[in-house]
């Protein structure tokens, strides 16, 4: 009699395992839709190419790269590499897979980063179904900058920070965390200074709430700040950071550096999370601590300096709101019922997630997942440039060149800190195409010139009537000019 009990109750107890509640099912979505969204999206070569080639070189060599060898303009020029961790991160990646196993750990890291956000909007006291919402729309928001480089590995330790000191009073060891995670961001990403940051702001308010033991977070903010130190240039990296942040060529450069405006969309996504977290605080019924305010004003003045800054806030935006909703239902409620309609989207969640991996969507072709990275462009440059050729190149694809072209230095990439001030005036009176354009290309002995008329309105119609340059390509993609014998 028990057997047969014990086979009727089998299918049923199976089916049930099947079924999920509809908290379930927003804690699954939390996480899996930004996973499986940006398997859809291809990567940016402007930064990433270069990225993949030093850590490459790094890991072909066994040392850690100090001096340019990639531009004719610094070559020999100090290099303070202080991603490197991340370069050989994505080196490794693009050894055991190519561009599509770049493209899965862009996914991994922003699953990672949506699954701390949520976990830390829940121990803020919101309910699986806000946490989720929450994060999803940190997750829009904040999508636009979420591209494959070290900033990103920076994003996914900032959240599991967040994580860690949010559960700090139910959980104490796992603040012993943060000094850990610091001592990796610390090589990865220039952000590292954030997380001694969080931890002062986390004893603020133990502080004002009385917590016992509250110093222990103080003293963990000093362990992590020392921790930074742990990386191959030691206290430099912070002049380091310093120097990227008052660099007035990167902010007149990069426009991602400049502050946001509420007229471009990224600024308007910006202000309009700002709007929605005051909305939140003045609709309140409680009274919001002065400390939470004071994270709050921490990151918004962050966000203020730069459009690629607002990233910090978002993270912290949403499990802020999750504390000031706080809706989470009281421990001892009834169980939700599970259904099968849970399992199915859960199934289709999967079903998309393998129709979204990138091997599907390439065709053999290794920049069918890239961004600027021309291939018939760059298939020229390699038929006709010999070895050793100095290459004038817009901007923007000067990273790709670097990867691709690795014998012939390209005259300015991605690492806008790296050059003098007065090589950047000289790269701008080229793409211009300004009085002088000649004596800088001759100056510099350049061989070869790619332009466009996105990046060089300027500089192509003079070009094409200046008897010393020949075009030896014209395409959807640009144009190569090669000095005249």
């Amino acid at each position: 009699m028990g057997n047969m009990s014990a086979s009727r109750r089998g299918p049923e107890s199976r089916h049930r395992n099947l079924k999920l509640s509809p908290s379930q099912l927003w804690a699954g979505i939390a996480v899996a839709v930004p996973t499986i969204a940006v398997l859809a999206l291809s990567l940016s070569a402007i930064d990433l190419a270069y990225l993949v080639r030093a850590g490459d070189d790094m890991l072909r060599t066994g040392h850690l790269m100090r001096i340019d060898s990639y531009t004719f303009t610094a070559f020999g020029r100090e290099w303070l590499n202080q991603q490197w961790g991340a370069e050989i991160l994505l080196a490794a990646a693009y050894r055991l897979g190519g561009w599509p196993a770049l493209v899965c750990l862009r996914s991994a890291l922003i699953g990672f980063l949506s699954l701390f956000v949520f976990l830390t909007s829940r121990a803020a006291g919101a309910s699986r179904r806000t946490s989720s919402l929450l994060t999803l729309v940190a997750f829009v928001a904040a999508l636009p900058g979420l591209i494959l480089r070290p900033q990103l590995i920076g994003l996914t330790l900032f959240a599991l920070a967040l994580w860690l000191i949010a559960t700090r009073r139910a959980h104490p060891r796992r603040l012993l965390g943060v000094p850990a995670v610091t001592l990796v961001w610390a090589n990865v990403h220039g952000s590292f200074f954030l997380a001694p940051i969080l931890l002062l702001l986390a004893w603020l308010q133990d502080r004002r709430d009385g917590v016992p033991g509250r110093g222990r977070v103080l003293s963990l903010a000093a362990i992590s700040a020392l921790a930074t130190l742990a990386n191959p240039f030691g206290p430099r990296v912070w002049t380091y950071v310093a120097g990227l942040a008052t660099n007035p060529t990167i902010a007149k450069t990069i426009t991602e550096w400049q502050p946001p405006d509420v007229r471009d969309p990224s600024g308007a996504v910006f202000f309009g999370t700002v709007i929605g977290v005051v909305g939140l605080l003045t609709l309140g019924r409680r009274r919001t601590a002065w400390p939470v305010l004071v994270s709050l004003g921490v990151f918004f003045a962050l966000g203020l300096t730069a459009t690629r800054s607002t990233l910090w806030w978002y993270p912290l935006a949403a499990t802020t709101s999750a504390a000031l909703i706080a809706d989470a239902p009281a421990e001892g409620m009834k169980t939700e019922p599970r259904s099968l309609a849970g399992a199915a989207i859960a199934a289709s969640l999967l079903v998309a997630a393998v129709i979204f991996l990138p091997w599907w969507r390439t065709s053999g072709s290794k920049v069918d997942l890239l961004d600027n990275a021309p291939p018939r462009l760059t298939a020229e440059l390699q038929r006709r440039l010999e070895p050793g050729s100095r290459l004038f190149s817009i901007q923007p694809y000067a990273s790709w060149f670097e990867f691709e072209l690795r014998e012939d230095p390209v005259f300015v990439d991605c690492r806008i800190e790296l050059f003098p001030r007065s090589v950047w005036r000289e790269y701008d009176v080229v793409v211009l195409g300004q009085q002088g354009w000649q004596r800088v290309l001759d100056r510099w002995r350049v061989d070869a010139v790619v332009a466009t008329h996105k990046y060089a309105a300027g500089l192509v119609p003079r070009i094409l009537a200046d008897p010393g340059w020949s075009v030896a390509y014209r395409g959807a993609d640009g144009y190569i000019f090669l000095r005249t014998p």
